[in-house]
């Protein structure tokens, strides 16, 4: 998807935009309203497919040197996993965690 980034001139607010049809967009900031902005060069942001996330997860190196005694370590794992996954994990095991941390 062709997405914009465009510094307001007025507010400095950061505003992104869809731009479809080059030609017929005037950029604005989503903030005060003004068209006088100036475009930023962004970061290219690739969404992967969920089956493609899927295939990245299943990879043994995620799990490698993991050490199951270390909470803090699960807890890094869990948050990369639901952050592939897109969704959280039912009975919110960073709770679980937490408490696992505070009784060291």
């Amino acid at each position: 998807m062709p997405l914009f980034e465009f510094e307001c001139v007025k507010c400095k607010n950061i505003s992104l935009h869809l731009m479809l049809k080059k030609d017929e967009f005037i950029p604005f900031c989503k903030k005060c309203g003004s068209e006088e902005l100036k475009k930023l060069i962004s970061r290219v942001t690739i969404r992967l497919s969920k089956e493609t996330r899927l295939k990245k997860m299943a990879d043994p190196n995620l799990i490698n040197g993991l050490e199951e005694d270390d909470p803090r370590a699960i807890k890094k794992f869990i948050g990369s996993m639901e952050s592939v996954m897109d969704e959280g994990f039912d009975g919110n095991p960073e709770h679980i965690v937490d408490e696992a941390m505070d009784t060291e």
